[in-house]
């Protein structure tokens, strides 16, 4: 969903909702993503990924960002979505919005990647740390903004210990508030992304070459500036020596702006009062 702390920015990137052209190229990605993974599967999954955001302004155009999540999945021998728990991250960010465009965001997380051998999955609890910057494109009757990030990635493997790894990632985001200009409060809004990983050269050995590919598609509704929820189907290739992988994510994020400010508005007797966040 993206973070909005300054009410100006925020109406700027969601535009009126009267242009076809919106549609046009949600339909050209699920074209190119379809015809891109259909040929290369092999072996199929279906995960349930769960995330929590909760975001704060900080001061002036500064902003924070904690992501939780976890994942479940299924294995070729147990058909159920909630049979494994594969992984759980946690991961912190500070967001620069540095104009109406442009955004630029630094975080550091961390991923702990269980050991399930149905799923082919090895234990590798790993650390990343990521630059990255954020273009919005305005559009009429739509929103697009491209994401461009490096992935510095440390993963303990056993009898390995740790090692590094560098990856690239970049994305194309569709934004398309449904029953009013702008997303706020009682807000349908419709979301389609198409994000690639390349693997970047490493000094243990790594050779670029492309990662995964992901196609997202859902919805997301707008209860109350502090409170957003988004629903998605999100289909992920990853090309792998001599097995290849599909994944069908069922994604849910729940998203909290300002979610300290917003609790103690909600119960000033337990809280305490506090001054409107400037």
């Amino acid at each position: 969903m993206g973070f909005f702390p300054f009410r100006g920015l925020r109406q700027r990137l969601f535009l009126p909702s009267r242009s076809f052209g919106g549609a046009r190229l949600i339909l050209l990605l699920t074209g190119v993503s379809l015809s891109y993974n259909a040929p290369s599967q092999t072996t199929s999954y279906t995960q349930i990924v769960n995330d929590f955001t909760f975001t704060r302004p900080i001061a002036g155009k500064w902003a924070s960002e904690i992501n939780i999540g976890n994942t479940y999945s299924n294995s070729p021998v147990n058909k159920n979505p909630f049979a494994y728990v594969t992984q759980y991250m946690a991961r912190y960010w500070m967001h620069y919005y540095l104009n109406a465009r442009w955004k630029l965001s630094l975080f550091s997380a961390y991923f702990y990647n269980y050991d399930v051998p149905e799923v082919g999955q090895v234990l590798a609890p790993e650390i990343r740390i990521a630059p990255q910057a954020v273009y919005y494109i305005h559009k009429r009757g739509y929103t697009l903004s491209t994401v461009s990030r490096v992935e510095i990635r440390f993963k303990n493997m056993e009898k390995k210990g740790y090692t590094d790894s560098y990856r690239y990632f970049q994305n194309l985001k569709y934004l398309h508030p449904i029953n009013s200009k702008i997303i706020r409060q009682g807000v349908w809004y419709s979301i389609a992304v198409e994000e690639a990983f390349i693997n970047l050269p490493s000094g243990n050995g790594t050779k670029m070459n492309f990662d995964r590919n992901r196609f997202n598609l859902g919805a997301g509704y707008c209860f109350t500036e502090g409170l957003l929820i988004e629903l998605c189907y999100v289909n992920e290739y990853v090309p792998r020596a001599g097995n290849n992988e599909m994944y069908h994510h069922i994604s849910t994020s729940i998203v909290f702006n300002n979610f300290r400010s917003n609790i103690k508005k909600r119960f000033p007797t337990r809280f305490g009062t506090t001054k409107p966040d400037e």
